[in-house]
């Protein structure tokens, strides 16, 4: 809190976004672009299926939420400039409840 003239005033601190999130995002989109490309022009209108293994439950469920949606912001970007090879992105979410087994499953 900050003192003004005698005053305690709760001031809002920004939260912010930690170094290994905006590093997953972007190795995220970089695999997406680079690994997943086809090399095949599609005539219909493919999708692009990509696995994503995140804590959505547990302790890290909050960091699980921020991943996922930076990673819905990267594929709706993606998608509105026409994919990957013509090919529309999709995350598939799995939960992997912040433990080594549930990573396992």
């Amino acid at each position: 809190m900050r003192h003004l003239r005698g005053i305690s005033v709760p001031v809002p601190v920004p939260v912010p976004v930690s170094v290994s999130v905006s590093v997953f995002i972007f190795g995220f989109v970089w695999l997406a672009l680079t690994c997943f490309a086809s090399s095949a022009q599609a005539q219909e209108q493919k999708v692009l299926k990509v696995g994503v293994q995140l804590p959505l439950t547990g302790q890290r469920a909050g960091v699980g939420e921020i991943i996922k949606n930076g990673i819905e912001m990267a594929i709706m970007d993606l998608n509105r400039e026409g994919g990957v090879d013509g090919a529309l992105l999709q995350a598939v979410y799995e939960d992997d409840q912040d433990t080594r087994s549930g990573a396992v499953e």
